[in-house]
């Protein structure tokens, strides 16, 4: 998928690893956040969304897209931050990691 797919409220997935064929996750994680790339202090910690090929998860399989929003401190190298809802956790995702995200069709949700 590519960003400008993205729309506010889009239910979205981890798409298949063409590897292992097996979905990949959507994990929450706490990052440190830096006020410039060269910054060895954090600013604050933040959470952050990795999808990853966790083969024993219990991560949630779904989540709904927020929207983004520009900041003033660097996480995962950008300071555009992607925001996904995953269960009742707000966490940013890079825009480079899109490309492992796919819609939820609306009767597959419904299932």
């Amino acid at each position: 998928m590519k960003v400008e797919n993205l729309k506010v409220g889009m239910i979205v997935r981890p798409i298949i690893n063409k590897w292992t064929d097996r979905r990949m996750t959507l994990k929450v994680k706490s990052v440190s956040t830096y006020n410039s790339q060269d910054d060895e202090n954090p600013v604050s910690d933040g959470l952050m969304c990795d999808i990853s090929c966790d083969i024993h998860s219990n991560h949630p399989g779904v989540g709904i897209y927020m929207g983004f929003e520009n900041s003033n401190y660097w996480m995962s190298g950008v300071k555009k931050h992607h925001q996904i809802l995953i269960g009742n956790i707000l966490a940013n995702l890079s825009g480079y990691d899109v490309k492992y995200l796919e819609p939820v069709e609306e009767n597959e949700s419904k299932k």
